[in-house]
């Protein structure tokens, strides 16, 4: 297949990816379907006139990659010009705030895709859409080979806006997304514009003779280090900016998580300061007034009293106070009238938040008592202006640091005025389906992360409740001037890093062709190592560390400090990795853990031999509880390897178990139990104590098989065996040696009249009718006794000395037990 025909396919296949793409968002607004605008709620939306204009230039670069006819050259420059007129109409919107009626804002209102400039482009997809439309307008004419290289250059750096839009969002570096512009990318544009650049620089050099491989050997050296130094330019470049705004933002995370932990702590102490203060200046004046009534004071003396209270409060403290008690009111100072925001506060007292000309108020309205009576009230006002200065200090932080104090209101929050809401509002708890961060600071949630506000504009926002008062704090930032630095930064960095290639491809054709191939062929190497030291280590499911031989002065390895773990260890030990790189063992373990694997390091490091061993954990945040050990020398340390083998020694106690115990009902089985008995004689011959057997089986079971079914019998079985259980001690050992056949071991006995009591006793509980889901059983059981007074017995002769006492118990007449003593037992 020519490469001519590789570029049709190229092409044709991108051209239909970029019009399914479009299409899709189409029938989005179409069918009123938001999940075809975006794939998360905290994404932008791709807009009307984007999807029409990727939809026009999908077709445009189909028609440019089947067969040349008038026809469809004809619909390539068509389409092409409608996507390019699209693109540029909303550039023009963006830039100069004209109105061209292509951005439809009540579409897009009613799906709730909102914002202050609804349906209107981003800058970088607007300009995009107008250069390629323009190229596949143009194509058609296009037969000049430097004509063909600017047509290939302007497509090849639109579809990198949107390559690098959609790195940006895999990568979620922020400033990424909206490069160069202020405004991010939707992902669905930069999708599209990605497909849309390709397939239209695939068409273009479809179209002329760069695509007949009429290259110079020269120009083909100097193309393709174009294309290696660029993308080891943009790879470390990229790569740099990301871990710098990581870090950034790390930086803005704990400064936002520790200027809101302040300010809640300062505002919840200011209005318990407020609530003290009132109480205290409420309660004595009105007992001082009271205790004058009761001595025969008149009203008039009281009011005075009282009065004369109020004016020292609003001389002292406070810029309002009135007491309303009997009827009349006493009223100091001045209150604010007709507030411009109030919040009503949680707490003992009845509080409102006020906010008038940019300046706050508290006013607390507390209830005066005469014992049990409640005759009057006091209301107090107190200039808040604590919180007026954290505000005017928060929005004054960069352009759109803000402080938000927020309460709920049935489903919605009563916000007061803040720098995104200059006037204040009632506003959704909900964005997208997503709690916004206010909402959740009512909530009593505490936390810092990145999101979108009521604005569907993305911020990073600090969250939290304040105190007992039911309002929220959020103090954000819009993340687009959060990574305005570094987009600024790395547009410089770009044009440094343009330089650096044009100064490598100059040294290429100054004949260091070959330094160069070998620096290249040195960098690919490091970097798979590196690749192939990371994938072994990070994707491996053991836990892999790397620690160095700590030595005294002596020269003695007295310590081991850890330089390297995975992720896998991190899950193993139950921490994160940077809570223990760089420290050593006697720092992060318990001492005598610490000892242990010192020792067994150092005897590595000494003598050479590796270890290989399987250990219990003990560490309550460790997650594996059985851990197979490997160490071997590495250097001056050791290079460990631990794996989780809890599993498979939960699984060989689950097998050993079931190959120890009966599987109906859970007891030990007929080689579990003779284990128990031997141990049991063993015992008794040191303690000199004395060991029964209890052997018993169930009267006519086989009736019930017969005639109630196996199912009945089974639950029988099940039944029988609960009870017996219940009789026993917790040392004693009950086993099913199957069918019906039971045994019970009875260790430390003083003499047979303990088992035979024991005997007793289950011939009432098993007396007791057994009830399934289908019928009600007399149950019966025969028993028989043996015991050893001293242990000297063997297992098997004292088994078989209950067998026969059971026997003997049958023959009497079933329901019964037969006992002997230990010279018949035996």
């Amino acid at each position: 297949m020519t490469l001519k025909r590789h570029l049709d396919l190229l092409a044709l296949s991108l051209g239909i990816a970029a019009v399914l793409v479009g299409g899709a968002a189409i029938v989005g607004y179409s069918f009123s379907l938001p999940g075809l605008l975006r794939p998360t709620p905290d994404t932008p939306a791709i807009v009307f006139s984007a999807a029409l204009a990727l939809m026009a230039g999908g077709i445009a670069v189909i028609a440019a990659a089947l067969a040349p006819s008038a026809g469809l050259r004809r619909i390539s420059g068509f389409s092409g010009t409608i996507a390019g007129v699209l693109g540029l109409a909303g550039l023009v919107e963006r830039l100069l705030g004209t109105d061209l009626a292509i951005d439809l804002p009540a579409l897009h209102t009613a799906l709730g895709l909102g914002g202050a400039t609804p349906g209107r482009m981003v800058p970088t997809a607007g300009l995009c859409f107008a250069v390629l439309g323009a190229s596949l307008a143009a194509l058609p004419f296009i037969q000049r080979r430097r004509a063909a290289i600017a047509l290939t250059a302007a497509t090849t750096v639109c579809g990198a806006f949107g390559a690098m839009s959609l790195t940006g969002y895999l990568l979620n570096v922020e400033f990424l997304v909206s490069w160069p512009s202020d405004s991010p990318l939707p992902p669905n544009t930069a999708l599209g514009l990605a497909l849309l650049g390709a397939g239209a620089c695939s068409a273009v050099l479809r179209r002329t003779t760069l695509s007949a491989g009429m290259i110079p050997e020269s120009r083909n050296i100097e193309l393709t280090a174009v294309w290696v130094l660029s993308v080891i330019a943009v790879v470390a470049g990229v790569s740099t900016f990301a871990l710098a705004q990581y870090e950034y933002h790390d930086v803005v995370r704990v400064d936002l998580a520790r200027t809101l932990r302040e300010r809640r702590a300062f505002l919840e102490y200011a209005i318990r300061e407020h609530l003290t203060q009132v109480t205290l200046g409420a309660h004595p004046a009105f007992a001082a007034s009271a205790g004058a009534r009761q001595r025969g004071i008149g009203n008039d003396a009281m009011h005075g009293r009282l009065q004369a209270s109020a004016d020292i409060l609003t001389q002292t403290s406070f810029s309002g106070w009135q007491f309303a008690v009997d009827g009349a009111t006493i009223t100091s100072g001045k209150f604010v009238e007709h507030p411009d925001f109030t919040i009503s506060l949680s707490g003992p007292y009845h509080t409102d938040l006020l906010l008038k000309d940019g300046s706050y108020f508290l006013r607390t309205r507390i209830p005066m008592r005469d014992g049990e009576r409640e005759v009057g009230f006091a209301i107090a006002e107190d200039p808040f202006p604590e919180l007026t200065r954290l505000k005017l200090e928060t929005d004054s932080w960069r352009e759109t640091g803000s402080m938000v104090l927020c309460a709920a209101r049935d489903n919605a929050l009563d916000c007061f005025p803040s720098r995104a809401n200059p006037n204040g509002a009632r506003i959704p708890r909900e964005v997208n389906g997503r709690p916004i961060p206010s909402s959740l600071a009512v909530d009593r949630e505490v936390g810092v992360y990145e999101t979108l506000d009521f604005r569907q504009r993305r911020v990073l926002a600090a969250y939290g409740p304040v105190g007992f008062t039911g309002l929220g704090m959020v103090i954000k930032i819009d993340a687009a001037e959060l990574n305005a630095p570094l987009g600024r930064r790395f547009s410089r960095a770009a044009v440094l890093l343009a330089a650096l290639v044009a100064a490598g491809v100059w040294l290429l054709r100054r004949r260091l062709r070959p330094l160069t191939n070998a620096l290249v062929d040195a960098r690919e190497e490091a970097t798979r190592v590196a690749a192939q030291f990371k994938a072994a280590a990070e994707s491996s499911l053991d836990a892999y560390f790397l620690m160095d031989a700590v030595r005294d002065q002596r020269q003695k390895v007295v310590d081991f400090c850890i330089r390297y773990t995975n992720a896998s260890g991190e899950v193993l030990i139950g921490r994160p990795a940077e809570d223990i790189i760089g420290k050593r063992l006697r720092e992060i373990l318990s001492s005598e853990q610490a000892r242990y694997f010192i020792e067994r390091y150092e005897r590595i490091v000494t003598t050479g031999e590796s270890l290989s061993e399987e250990f219990r954990t003990s560490a309550d945040d460790a997650s594996a509880s059985w851990v197979a050990h490997q160490a071997v020398r590495l250097n001056d340390g050791v290079s460990v390897t631990a794996r989780d083998i809890t599993l498979l020694k939960n699984t060989e106690r689950q097998l050993r178990s079931k190959a120890e115990n009966d599987v109906l009902t859970g007891l030990p089985n007929r080689a579990l139990f003779f284990d128990r008995l031997s141990r049991a004689l063993a015992d008794g011959r040191q303690s000199s104590s004395g060991v029964a057997v209890l052997f018993l089986d169930i009267d006519r079971f086989k009736q019930v098989n017969d005639r109630h079914g196996h199912a009945v019998g089974d639950a029988v079985l099940v039944e029988f065996a609960d009870r017996l259980r219940k009789l026993v001690r917790a040392t004693d050992t009950v086993a099913r040696l199957g069918g019906d056949e039971f045994a019970i071991i009875l260790p430390k006995l003083v003499d047979i009249a303990q088992a035979e009591r024991v005997a007793a006793d289950i011939l009432s509980a098993i007396g007791v009718p057994f009830v399934t889901t289908s019928t009600r059983l007399e149950i019966g059981t025969s028993i028989g006794v043996a015991f050893s007074s001293d242990g000297h017995n063997t297992p098997e002769a004292l088994v078989s000395g209950a067998d026969r006492k059971l026997y003997q118990a049958k023959s009497g007449g079933r329901g019964r037990f037969s006992s002997a003593t230990e010279k018949r037992a035996a």
